[in-house]
């Protein structure tokens, strides 16, 4: 069984890696248009020891009765942003986990770290 998410807040879309991080699934994650800015440490964080995979993507729409009902191939269109003051996006399986990661048609920017990777890790 897979998962799908829909989100259209920072707070939902972490919650939606948290969850997938755990769940024992293969998960989608289709993020609504707009910008998303975190504000803990690093703007959004997902860690797993699972075999699973992750798929994230920007461009959702949603219509008139459903959540996420079309896409709009724009990656300018969904932001993922570090407010010039923290990493965007950090991504990690532990050691001996496998499954893929894609991360496709978002705009990542405005990421800041003095000692790591200030956009996408």
């Amino acid at each position: 069984m897979d998962a799908t998410f829909c989100v259209d807040t920072p707070t939902e879309l972490q919650n939606a890696l948290t969850t997938a991080a755990g769940n024992g699934e293969d998960d989608t994650i289709r993020v609504k248009i707009g910008t998303y800015a975190g504000d803990s440490a690093v703007a959004f964080t997902y860690t797993t020891s699972q075999n699973n995979a992750l798929t994230i993507e920007g461009g959702w729409v949603s219509g008139s009765m459903l959540d996420c009902f079309y896409f709009v191939d724009d990656p300018t269109q969904t932001v993922l942003s570090g407010s010039d003051a923290r990493p965007v996006l950090y991504m990690n399986g532990t050691a001996g986990s496998s499954g893929a990661i894609t991360v496709r048609n978002l705009t990542i920017r405005d990421g800041n770290s003095a000692s790591e990777v200030g956009g996408l890790r």
